[in-house]
């Protein structure tokens, strides 16, 4: 995956759900399911803007050491990229 800025697809909606939140592809109707952690991460993509930064805000957030959040951020922003939810903007 490419370091540059993740975007969200205008056309994914979100909910917030208890135990996380629910992802909703409008043109496609497909729908995702965020376990806490994937729903902070799709939050995160507001306010930092590339997988290094959301790594940096994780850890600053909760106990977990960079390297992990960066792993847990990369992988979750794979699959995004790779069912069209999210965009990688050139850096």
């Amino acid at each position: 995956m490419s370091e540059g800025r993740l975007v969200k697809n205008p056309a994914v909606v979100c909910t917030d759900m208890d135990d996380g939140g629910v992802l909703l592809d409008l043109e496609t109707t497909a729908y995702y399911s965020l376990n806490p952690t994937a729903l902070r991460i799709w939050n995160l993509i507001d306010d930092a803007s590339t997988v290094d930064e959301i790594a940096a805000r994780m850890t600053a957030e909760f106990e977990v050491e960079y390297e992990q959040a960066l792993a847990s951020a990369r992988r979750l922003a794979g699959t995004l990229q790779q069912e069209r939810l999210i965009f990688v903007e050139a850096a």
